[in-house]
Order: structure tokens, then C-alpha cells, then sequence
């Protein structure tokens, strides 16, 4: 019974083989079984379309290795003999198939009636060593469609401007470079001009020098990796130099392996300049956006530098003004003090309020929407002013200020008196700051000449102080700046005032110097010139009597209860009678309910609560009422920077009042309307 089942499947496997080498035989047309040991074939199959002379020269009984001789001589083409008789022998057939399954042999043959061109000889082990299977194939239709299909990617390729190569490397040889029509146009030369040896010169001599180790690494990491590109200049013969793009894989059809390449040759000339001009375009991009990021940094770097110096300038007489307060609280029964402490209060007050109005000025300076200009000034009194806005505190801290000279004949002159106030102001405070209890202060104003146009003054500040060293003295004016060592480290400041001084110095056209002794005290020398003021002072308009407002009645709309209270108190002190609204939309409510013509202006905040004063104007002006189209709505605003003529938020207002109100201001707006409609 194992006998008649071991019987079944022999034949069962015999019958498989079978089919398995007739389907075979639809391709190849010779099937051998080859033992290499016994130097003998046999034939597996054998179709119908094989040559009949073909098929005897690998009849059984001849050995293989005369059949196969026989074979090469009568049918393969002479340049191709050699190179099949080495590799079809037994020792180099089993060496290729030490390490491979199979392999293949591509040969032409000679011409034949069927005009057959190209074989490929198929080897593959068996199971049996030394035993393997030898078959004929004919790949003329496997090549015309793998030539035209390799056509038609020449032709994409060349579109592209890419040709295509193989690189191969043999020892005892010279490189070797084969390549394609469209390479060649890529090269420069005509195809079939040059041997593959001269081709390779040719292309090697034309790359850049500094690129050849470039293009040989690019050649080793193809060989080692199995991939690899590199881009290089080439110099045309035509057009100069162009970029190349190239890369390639291991060509495994080549005898030796790892010793030749296939690749591409990409002209990227184009690619190249193009992104090297978006490069340098990106690159002025960058240098531009560099440029604006630094300009922003310095402009940013400048204001909070300006908000630090306005902020130590403000502080002097917001403290002259608490130093007034204080002895005004204390000396309350004393008429006479209290009338001097609120003089000083509102000379310090006003100077504060220029500061911030000189705030303002510069930012709209800035924007190109307002400059700064000469205004008439007196240089004593100028003076006068400073020296009370610091005599303060001075005296609080045990100092004695003295005012040595500030006789200047021709003291009538055009210039900017707010930047004056504030060198003046800065060194007399520095003075204070650093001074030693008990010091002195004293301050002069020299008229040093006057040449009929001009002024010259020098001021000069001196103080009893702990004076600095002469390496600190070279930095002084740099923002920022303090001595580290010794007994100025217990003085907190910013360290902005004396580069405040400077700066404003040489913006008006002055000079400063400093004499200074350690342990000692300082003196600054300020040297400036200014135009005289050469008006008549009977030129100066005489006031204006005073309006009578009597009988005048204003609807007021304010949120803030102190600016209420001091509009209210304006408003009582000129005789005029007034309603109040907290918002918007209260005063909006009032003016609906009242009579026509029971108000004869409205004074209007702009920023309120529930309704703003833009909304509430614009829903009085659209009241269906004969007098809501002509009732003067007057702008209460801190808004100083607004430009009012060309702001669309005051386009239903009449006029503008800027807070802080003057009551003169307040009476002469009034008056303008009250005239006209009583």
C-alpha cells in the first residue's frame, strides 16, 4: 500500500514538473537540465519555434560543454562569443549561482531568416548540486517595448533638459561614459564624437575645480549607498558656465557590480538663478526688515528713554507743588504766606501742565502733525521761576539756594523757554540731590555779549556737593548713568537728568561743561544764544474786557465729579446759570424736555459713560426740533493731540475747550455764542 502511494505521488510530481516546464516553454524556447559534474544536458523542452539546427547542437548526446561551444560558435554573434563562452562555463556558472538563484545573459545572434536580433540564456540551480536548468529566450518584442518606452522617457527627459548616462569604472581601464543623445546636447558635443573614455575626460575636465571632489563623493555615496545626487558648475563650451544637477544608482547589469553607474545629467542653470535672485531678493528683504526692526527698536528705545526723562522732569514740580500744599495746611491763618505758597503753586502747576502739553506737542511733532516753535520769553523771569519751583526743596533738605546774578540787560527773547526750564530745573535739582547737608547752591545768569540780533547768556550751577571722580566724569552724560563706588550709590535716580541737560542743550545751539572735585561739589556752565525779541511792547494787545454772561444758561455734561465741581465753580464765578448730566445720555434726556431755547450752549465731555459725547451730539443735532440743528455744542476734551478741524468726532460740535479749562478761555468761548444768539 506505501509502495502503490509512493508510486502516485512521484507521478503527481512528475505530472506537476510537466506543467510546470510547459508553461515555461511559452517563453523560452529551450529548456536544459545541465549537470555540471558530468559535463551533460538533456533536454526538458523544446518548442516548436526553435530552430531545428539551434535544438541538435544541444542534443543529449554531446557533452555540454561542446554543445554549448558549438552553439556559441554557429549562432552568436562574434562580439558577444567571448564574453558568453566565460560565462557560460561551468566554474563561472557556479560561481554566480554560489550566491544567486539565478542569472541572466543577454547576447546577440547572427543573422537569421526569422531575423531574430537579441537571447537572453537563463541559468537557475535545482534541487540537485551542481545540477541546473539552462534556458533560450528571445527578447526582441521584451526590447521594443522597453525601447519604446524608453523612447518616449527620453523624449519626457529631454523636455525636462535631462539626459541620461552610465559611468563605469573597471580596473586597468579608464572611466567610461556612455551617454545618451540628450546628454550629449546637454555636453555640448555631438553624439558618436567621442569614445566613452574621451567623453569622460571631456566632462571631467570642465568641472568646476573646486567642485571635482563634490562630484567624486557624489559617485562613492551611489556606489556604497546605492544613492545619491549632487549639484555642480560645469563650464559650457557655448554657454559658459551652467549648474548641474546629477545622480544616479548602481548599475546591477554590469559584469562587475559596484563598478559602474546609471544616472541623470539635469541642466538647473535656470533653477540656480532663479533662487539665487529670490536669495539676494529674500536677502534684501531681510537686510530691509532688519532695518526696520532696528529702526523700531531705537524708536521704541528713544520713547521709553523720553518717558523715563519726562517722568523725572514732572516730578519737580508735582514736589514743589506738595512742599506748597504742606506749608500752605500749616501757615492756613497767615494771609500772606498763603498767597505766596499759591503763586508758587501755580507757577509750578503751569510749568507741569507745559510739560505735558510739550509731551504732546513732540508726539504730534513725530507724526508730522505739529512743530515746535520760538515763543517770546523773559530770561529773568524765566529764571525767577525755576529757582521757585526747586527753592523748596532745598530748604526742606537744609540747603541754602542763592541767587548770585540774574541781571541779563537784554532779557526780551524769542526761544524755547519750556527746553530752558528744563536745563535750569534739572541742574538745580542734581544740585540739591547731591549736595552735603547744609551746603550752598548758588546760581548766575551772565550776559556775556549782545550783538544787536542775539543774545549770549552763560548760567552756571555750583554746588558744595560730593562732587565725582574723573572717570565718571567722562560718562556723566550718558543715559543711565551713576557712579558705582562710594557715597553716590545711596542716591536713587535713572540716571537721565544731566543727558536730558545736554541733549536739550545742543538742540538749541549751546554748549555745556562740567568742573567738578571729588569730596568737593560741581559746577555746570551753560552757554546759549538767543534771538532778541525785538517786538515793540506796545504791540502787545491790551485784554479784552471782560463778557458779561449774565443770564446765560448751559446744559453741562460731565462724568468726572472734581471737573464738574470746578466747571460748576467757573460757571458760578461768571454769572451763568447751568444744568448738570452725568453721561450722554442724561444730558440728551434734559435737551429733549426742555422748552425751545432754554439752553443756550451745551458744554459737552467727550468721554462719558452709557453715550460718549460724539453719540450724544450727533442724536441732539438729529432731534426734529427748530432749535436742535443750531444750539452750540462746545467739545470739553484732554485729547490735546486731536486735531478738532479734521477729527470726525467733533463734526457736530461748534467748538473746542481743552482741559485744563482757564476760565478766561471758558468766558471768551461763551461770550462768542452767547453774543450771537441773545
Amino acid at each position: 500500500m506505501s509502495t502503490s502511494y509512493l508510486d502516485k505521488n512521484v507521478h503527481h510530481h512528475l505530472e506537476l514538473e510537466s506543467d510546470i516546464l510547459n508553461a515555461l516553454c511559452a517563453s523560452y524556447r529551450a529548456l536544459y537540465r545541465v549537470n555540471l559534474d558530468t559535463d551533460t544536458a538533456e533536454p526538458y523542452a523544446i518548442s516548436a519555434k526553435m530552430r531545428p539546427e539551434v535544438a541538435l547542437s544541444m542534443e543529449p548526446r554531446l557533452p555540454y560543454s561542446l554543445a554549448i561551444e558549438r552553439y556559441i560558435t554557429r549562432f552568436v554573434q562574434p562580439t558577444d562569443q567571448n564574453r558568453l563562452r566565460v560565462q557560460t562555463s561551468a566554474v563561472a556558472i557556479l560561481a554566480r549561482l554560489a550566491d544567486e538563484d539565478s542569472f541572466t545573459l543577454r547576447y546577440r545572434v547572427q543573422p537569421n531568416p526569422s531575423k531574430q536580433q537579441y537571447f537572453n540564456l537563463y541559468v537557475a540551480r535545482t534541487g540537485t548540486p551542481h545540477v541546473v536548468v539552462i534556458g533560450f529566450r528571445n527578447i526582441d518584442r521584451l526590447l521594443e517595448s522597453v525601447e519604446k518606452g524608453q523612447h518616449e522617457l527620453e523624449q519626457t527627459l529631454a523636455a525636462a533638459r535631462i539626459g541620461l548616462f552610465r559611468l563605469e569604472f573597471e580596473e586597468d581601464c579608464p572611466p567610461r561614459l556612455f551617454a545618451n543623445d540628450t546628454m550629449c546636447g546637454l555636453l555640448g558635443i555631438e553624439p558618436d564624437t567621442l569614445t566613452p573614455e574621451q567623453a569622460f575626460a571631456y566632462w571631467q575636465s570642465r568641472v568646476d575645480p573646486a567642485y571635482l571632489d563634490t562630484a567624486q563623493a557624489g559617485v562613492d555615496a551611489i556606489l556604497k549607498t546605492g544613492i545619491g545626487e549632487v549639484n555642480y558648475p560645469w563650464n559650457h563650451p557655448k554657454l559658459g558656465v551652467i549648474y548641474i544637477r546629477c545622480g544616479g544608482v548602481p548599475d546591477q547589469n554590469f559584469d562587475r557590480p559596484g563598478s559602474a553607474i546609471k544616472g541623470y545629467h539635469q541642466d538647473i542653470t535656470d533653477t540656480v538663478i532663479t533662487r539665487k535672485k529670490q536669495e539676494e531678493e529674500l536677502a534684501q528683504v531681510n537686510v530691509q526688515l532688519q532695518r526696520a526692526v532696528e529702526d523700531a527698536n531705537r524708536a521704541m528705545a528713544a520713547k521709553s528713554e523720553f518717558l523715563s526723562r519726562m517722568s523725572h522732569d514732572i516730578r519737580t514740580p508735582i514736589n514743589a507743588i506738595l512742599g506748597m500744599l504742606d506749608i500752605a495746611e500749616k501757615y492756613h491763618e497767615d494771609y500772606a504766606r498763603l498767597d505766596d505758597c499759591t503763586h508758587k503753586i501755580r507757577s509750578a502747576a503751569n510749568h507741569l501742565l507745559s510739560l505735558v502739553n510739550d509731551v504732546l506737542d513732540m508726539n504730534r511733532l513725530e507724526n508730522g502733525q505739529a512743530k515746535l516753535v520760538e515763543a517770546p520769553a523773559d530770561l529773568n523771569e524765566l529764571v525767577r521761576d525755576c529757582v521757585i519751583m526747586t527753592q523748596t526743596q532745598a530748604e526742606r533738605d537744609g540747603l541754602t539756594m542763592t541767587v548770585d546774578h540774574i541781571t541779563v540787560e537784554h532779557n526780551r527773547v524769542r526761544c524755547y523757554a519750556l527746553q530752558l526750564r528744563q536745563i535750569l530745573i534739572n541742574l538745580l535739582s542734581n544740585a540739591v540731590k547731591y549736595n552735603r547737608p547744609g551746603g550752598n547752591i548758588t546760581l548766575r545768569a551772565d550776559e556775556l555779549y549782545c550783538n544787536g540780533k542775539t543774545v549770549t547768556v552763560q548760567y552756571t550751577v555750583r554746588d558744595t556737593g560730593i562732587g565725582m571722580s574723573e572717570e565718571f566724569q567722562q560718562h556723566i552724560f550718558e543715559p543711565f548713568t551713576q557712579e558705582n563706588p562710594g557715597a553716590r550709590t545711596k542716591y536713587t535716580g535713572s540716571g537721565l537728568g544731566l543727558s536730558i541737560v545736554r541733549e536739550l542743550v545742543e538742540r538749541m545751539g549751546g554748549t555745556i561743561r562740567l568742573e567738578s572735585q571729588l569730596g568737593e561739589g560741581s559746577l555746570f556752565i551753560v552757554t546759549l544764544s538767543f534771538a532778541l525779541d525785538t517786538a515793540p511792547a506796545e504791540d502787545t494787545p491790551a485784554e479784552a474786557p471782560a463778557a458779561d454772561l449774565q443770564g446765560m444758561r448751559v446744559l453741562v455734561a460731565e462724568d468726572n465729579a472734581l471737573n464738574m465741581e470746578i466747571t460748576q465753580f467757573m460757571l458760578d464765578e461768571l454769572h451763568v446759570a447751568y444744568e448738570c448730566a452725568e453721561n450722554g445720555a442724561e444730558a440728551l434726556c434734559l435737551y429733549k424736555n426742555a422748552p425751545a431755547g432754554h439752553f443756550d450752549a451745551i458744554l459737552m465731555d467727550m468721554m462719558m459713560p452709557v453715550m460718549d459725547g460724539t453719540a450724544a451730539a450727533a442724536a441732539i443735532r438729529a432731534l426734529p426740533r427748530e432749535d436742535a440743528a443750531d444750539i452750540p455744542i462746545i467739545a470739553l476734551t484732554a485729547n490735546v493731540c486731536a486735531d478738532v478741524s479734521a477729527d470726525a468726532a467733533y463734526a457736530d460740535m461748534d467748538d473746542c475747550l481743552f482741559k485744563p479749562v482757564q476760565p478766561s478761555h471758558l468766558q471768551a468761548t461763551l461770550a462768542k455764542y452767547y453774543v450771537q444768539h441773545s
